[in-house]
């Protein structure tokens, strides 16, 4: 397999010679590598969050649904509904 399917191979080199070019800019450029780090540092923090985010609305989604299933069925009808319901609140 080739590294860039599609493309001569003298093109191939110059895509990845561009794609170092990119690299070389930014080991330049000290605050533009701040940067990058510091939203490369929040990315796990972020991601954990959203995770317990999820946990919580599918809990009360679940609640939602056994509690409202029968009396609201377009909002709380099923898990989905009732998930997606929870979200938009």
């Amino acid at each position: 397999m080739r590294a860039c399917p599609g493309l001569r191979p003298y093109l191939c080199v110059s895509v990845c010679m561009h794609s170092f070019k990119i690299v070389r800019i930014f080991s330049r450029l000290k605050a533009l590598q701040r940067i990058v780090m510091a939203i490369s540092n929040t990315v796990y923090p972020l991601f954990n969050t959203f995770v317990i985010f999820v946990v919580v609305v599918s809990v009360f989604a679940v609640l939602a649904q056994q509690l409202y299933g029968k009396l609201m069925f377009e909002e709380f009808g099923t898990f989905s509904r009732a998930g997606l319901t929870m979200f938009q609140s």
